[in-house]
């Protein structure tokens, strides 16, 4: 084992994988320059993984309905910045808060659906 330091979520996907790429800094004289390889690092802050298909995009917002009480949806925003396999780390929601997964685009239409008299 080495220890590296996280720098950033890279801006590309690997081709051969189709998985989002982090950039790490680690010792030169350790590892081969452009080493693609799998880690295991414990996750620098607490949070929630939010599944890829719960998130909806509102121009450059990233959000997700959540239900906040039987059958009652509310818009919560959240930080896409952190992609992981399958969706996003947020810190924002607890465990165990319940996200649409199916369904959150119609919901979002309808919030802004204009109003008839």
């Amino acid at each position: 084992p080495i220890t590296a330091r996280f720098l950033a979520v890279s801006p590309h996907v690997d081709a051969r994988l189709q998985k989002p790429v982090y950039d790490y800094l680690a010792p030169a004289d350790e590892l081969p320059v452009g080493l693609v390889t799998t880690i295991h690092a414990p996750l620098a802050s607490p949070g929630v993984v939010v599944p890829r298909e719960a998130v909806v995009w509102n121009g450059a917002q990233a959000l997700v309905f959540i239900e906040d009480r039987a059958g009652h949806y509310a818009q919560h925003s959240i930080d896409a910045r952190t992609a992981i396999d399958g969706g996003f780390l947020e810190t924002s929601l607890q465990p165990g808060t319940r996200v649409v997964t199916a369904g959150a685009q119609q919901l979002l239409s309808e919030q802004h659906k204009p109003e008839v008299e």
